[in-house]
């Protein structure tokens, strides 16, 4: 076992002590030791992609976007491992971090985005999307009735499509789109010297859907 997941499990079985802790986003509260925890997982998710991520790292993207965009979801949560129904499905825009239900009772102030999953990748609900990004010309999925976009990039086998393909990774899309996913279209912006000072917006509140994980 690596030392990182040593210091994880070492840490998900300590569960009386408390901590006084004061997030930029709560008021200084006394809150369960376990929060800890989410902390330190997040400190290191950090310091992974800054090995591996350095364009991101020393980009001016929203640090929420950023970390999106590297997340791994629907990995079980270690701190409610015994939980059932623990995958971490939840993004906190806040603490930059996934959670799954069970830690919502430490995020209930906080901005909260639904992960999905749609042919076996991330997606996003658009209406989602779209409060907090520019979603125009980037290419939506229908799932379970609702509408999605990809947020990143997808492996892909076929040739070059001679008809219409996203700006980024040349993946076919519809006539009307440019982009396959939130991805290829902040990589396209990137490219162009302020091409994204209008991509994202302002969002003080998004709560997850009443429809439930």
């Amino acid at each position: 076992m690596g030392t990182f997941a040593f210091l994880e499990k070492a840490l998900a079985k300590i569960t009386t002590n408390t901590l006084n802790f004061s997030c930029a986003s709560c008021s200084g509260a006394e809150l369960p030791y376990n929060l800890l925890l989410l902390l330190m997982r997040t400190t290191l998710h950090r310091v992974g992609i800054a090995k591996t991520h350095h364009e991101l790292v020393s980009s001016p993207l929203p640090r929420w976007f950023e970390v999106l965009l590297t997340e791994k979801f629907f990995n079980a949560c270690i701190i409610h491992e015994e939980e059932k129904k623990n995958e971490k499905n939840i993004f906190c825009l806040d603490c930059c971090t996934s959670i799954c239900p069970h830690c919502l009772s430490l995020h209930n102030s906080h901005r909260l985005l639904q992960i999905r999953r749609y042919v076996y990748h991330d997606v996003i609900r658009l209406d989602d999307a779209a409060k907090l990004v520019d979603c125009d010309y980037v290419q939506p999925y229908i799932t379970n009735s609702a509408k999605v976009v990809f947020i990143n990039q997808r492996p892909q086998t076929r040739l070059r499509s001679s008809g219409n393909i996203c700006n980024t990774c040349d993946r076919a899309l519809q006539d009307s789109y440019l982009f396959c996913s939130l991805s290829c279209k902040i990589n396209y912006l990137l490219s162009i010297q302020g091409g994204f000072s209008k991509f994202f917006f302002e969002c003080k509140y998004l709560p997850l859907p009443e429809s439930g994980i």
